[in-house]
């Protein structure tokens, strides 16, 4: 478990990066001379929050790498790691949501070279973030199967990405902040075959004191560690056997985060 004073810092620490990089944000776009994005609500926005998070980026890789690494690689079960896969590992055509700069390009690459990972599709509608998430999957010896698609979830038809075609989904920290997420989540879960899975680490609701800190400041307390497997029977194993999808959405709509590890595998 992470140092609980670290826990309570994270969002002050996240809510003072904003402010620090508000002005920083509007002296690099009247220096460039970018007055479209100064006069413009989303692309201000957008150039934000990408230099914002090309700071933050890796230190959040940091934190998560020892939940999400061995999620991707099938190696957690019961919510503890384990040094042999327990689910199936990331694997076949992939959809990454909200990939950023590219944090977890190293996992796709791992897989890719194992002959596991065919095509990764990165749905990234943020194009500040592009340049970032570009040179990642350079360092990581993706090219050619990793692909940027710059649009959000309702906008993947357009992409040319067939419905029922995708072997894993992955979500990772990005379900709290989709507009949507309820709407957003059906939609993805169409793209996805039938035995595929979708990978799960997001944010979700902490108890006891801790969630009156949560309420008021947005605090972390613990994470949601999943993967589930799309049967026959419907959404997500049932969306997960109704429970843990709305854990998800639960989680989307607060955009609060508990840090801790959990592990729940349908497919059985």
């Amino acid at each position: 478990m992470p140092n609980p004073l670290l826990v309570i810092a994270q969002p002050l620490i996240l809510l003072a990066g904003a402010v620090i990089f508000f002005p920083i944000t509007v002296a690099k776009l009247a220096l460039a001379q970018d007055w479209g994005a100064l006069t413009s609500l989303r692309a201000f926005q957008d150039a934000w929050f990408g230099n914002m998070w090309k700071v933050f980026a890796p230190r959040v890789r940091e934190a998560h790498e020892g939940r999400i690494v061995p999620l991707l690689q099938g190696k957690v079960r019961a919510g503890i790691k384990v040094p042999t896969a327990k689910h199936a590992p990331v694997s076949g055509t992939v959809i990454e949501v909200g990939p950023g700069t590219g944090n977890w390009g190293p996992c796709f690459a791992e897989s890719a070279a194992g002959g596991k990972v065919d095509r990764v599709y990165g749905v990234e509608p943020n194009p500040d973030l592009h340049p970032g998430l570009l040179a990642s999957v350079k360092k990581a010896g993706l090219q050619g199967k990793y692909e940027v698609v710059p649009v959000g979830i309702e906008d993947l038809r357009k992409a040319g990405i067939p419905k029922g075609s995708i072997d894993s989904i992955v979500t990772l920290l990005c379900l709290c902040s989709i507009p949507e997420p309820e709407r957003n989540i059906r939609e993805l879960y169409e793209y996805l075959r039938p035995g595929g899975h979708w990978y799960v680490y997001e944010h979700v609701k902490t108890h006891g004191v801790m969630r009156l800190y949560q309420c008021e400041f947005g605090a972390s307390k613990a994470s949601e560690v999943s993967e589930t497997s799309k049967g026959s029977g419907g959404e997500l194993r049932k969306q997960a056997k109704i429970r843990e999808s709305k854990r998800v959405r639960e989680s989307a709509r607060d955009g609060r985060s508990e840090e801790g590890l959990r592990l729940t595998q349908q497919g059985s």
